[in-house]
């Protein structure tokens, strides 16, 4: 009974996906459901639990942050950074 309903799940998913995907453009939708897929085909939801996705965040957020940390206030665009620095910052 779970295996079918496993299937029916991922039949749906990728009846969304296929719908998404229609047209030129990746819309958000699409974005989130690739995600997904590529995640539950390694297994990896074990592991996406509130305090692994909190943890992960934080870990990026810092190393963001170490770009900004020396600088004065940042204009937007970041004109003040070196083009490495714009590449880095992404």
């Amino acid at each position: 009974a779970n295996l079918k309903a496993e299937v029916m799940l991922l039949r749906g998913e990728n009846a969304r996906l296929r719908r998404a995907l229609d047209g030129d453009s990746l819309d958000v939708e699409a974005l989130r459901l690739r995600i997904a897929d590529f995640a539950r085909e390694r297994d990896w939801d074990q592991f996406h639990t509130p305090r692994n996705i909190l943890l992960a965040l934080v870990g990026e957020v810092g190393e963001l942050a170490e770009c900004f940390q020396w600088k004065s206030e940042v204009a937007r665009g970041l004109p003040a950074f070196s083009e490495p620095e714009r590449t880095h910052v992404g």
